[in-house]
């Protein structure tokens, strides 16, 4: 697989959200559902060229504060990822959902192999196009350096395969607070707002052989400390274009920079 490689220019514009809830439109999150227990909504589009609610997701051992209902969902649309951020003391968890038949059903509960609580696991999530490869980010692991962890899925069965980390990073780094997957799953994308005082980063990694290895670290040309460069990412689905939001840029009018 070719290895992409970045450069930047800034975008100034509503790009960024354009994109990011268009790539969401099907999975809607409610967050602040049951005393911050949480939802998540399933919707179709294909019900008269509008969305319409077809089934709420909860966990089956949802929680007050577990804060359930950051998802996505597989490009194929069989596979629903969930995150938990809070649940356990905010040590965090993420639910695998399948569809079948037009129901949606849960498959696994995920956490960290090595979770302990304040790490918010579950806080950022992403999918492969089939749903095979997971990425979940823990923001708050070690004083919040961060941690982003892959699951694969293998007979039905999702287990976590590796722990990324910046190479480099630091407390207050926030590394993984907002994570994207390219189609296949082999190219990864990682947000670090919180990295050289709120300037922020991004961080290329790729897969190779079955081992993700990082690649690259994306700066903003004109950042500055309290842009919080990273705090959305986006990749397109070779993973060769990327767009990296800095949304407090100059005075929180914001700015999203694409890379290719």
């Amino acid at each position: 697989m070719e290895i992409p490689t970045y450069s930047g220019m800034t975008v100034r514009a509503l790009a960024l959200s354009v994109v990011l809830v268009l790539g969401l439109a099907a999975s809607a999150g409610a967050q602040a559902v049951g005393g911050l227990t949480g939802a998540a909504t399933s919707a179709d589009p294909h019900t008269g060229g509008s969305l319409a609610q077809k089934q709420e997701l909860t966990a089956s051992d949802g929680a007050p504060g577990d804060e359930f209902g950051g998802g996505v969902v597989s490009g194929d649309g069989h596979v629903a990822l969930v995150g938990a951020l809070s649940k356990n003391g905010n040590k965090g968890a993420a639910y695998v959902f399948t569809k079948h038949a037009g129901t949606w059903t849960p498959q696994q509960e995920l956490t960290a192999s090595d979770g302990v609580p304040g790490d918010y696991f579950g806080s950022s999530v992403a999918l492969s196009n089939d749903g095979h490869v997971e990425v979940i980010g823990a923001f708050g692991k070690n004083g919040f350096t961060g941690a982003v962890y892959v699951f694969t899925e293998h007979g039905g069965t999702w287990t976590q395969q590796h722990e990324l980390t910046a190479s480099g990073g630091t407390p207050l780094d926030s590394f993984g607070q907002a994570v994207a997957l390219s189609k296949d799953g082999h190219v990864a994308l990682i947000g670090t707002p919180g990295k050289d005082g709120n300037k922020g980063a991004a961080y290329v990694f790729t897969e190779h052989a079955g081992a993700f290895s990082q690649q690259q670290e994306l700066t903003a040309s004109d950042g500055v400390p309290g842009d919080a460069f990273g705090s959305s990412v986006g990749l397109s689905n070779t993973g060769h274009v990327a767009l990296i939001g800095a949304p407090t840029k100059n005075a929180v009018r914001g700015a999203a920079y694409v890379f290719s």
